[in-house]
């Protein structure tokens, strides 16, 4: 395999884990919670829709991804993948009620 082939595609994945990352933080992280309501009152449809659309979101957040350091894009989809294992782990599981992260408002698996 060409390495500059590899080196591309792992960048094009990381881009994409990144921008992923994003688009969830803006439209389903508790922590982003007080944000979303705030685009939610202000009365400006666009930014309502916004908020709660992830594909809608990942175009902005793409053009973000573009200007954000290298060694943070990285950070961001060492964290989508974190997120994503965690949401497969959870499916093979069956939604089990044993975890009990599950009962936990304050959970940081746990979106609005």
């Amino acid at each position: 395999m060409d390495l500059s082939k590899f080196g591309a595609t792992m960048h094009a994945v990381i881009y994409a884990l990144a921008v992923s990352r994003l688009s969830r933080l803006l439209t389903d992280d508790y922590i982003t919670a007080p944000l979303r309501t705030k685009m939610k009152e202000s009365g400006n449809r666009h930014l309502a829709y916004l908020q709660g659309c992830p594909a809608c979101s990942s175009i902005w957040a793409a053009a973000l991804a573009l200007i954000i350091p290298k060694k943070i894009l990285v950070v961001l989809a060492a964290s989508e993948v974190t997120v994503l294992l965690r949401v497969v782990e959870d499916a093979l599981a069956g939604g089990s009620d044993d975890d009990d992260d599950d009962d936990d408002d304050t959970s940081a698996w746990r979106s609005d």
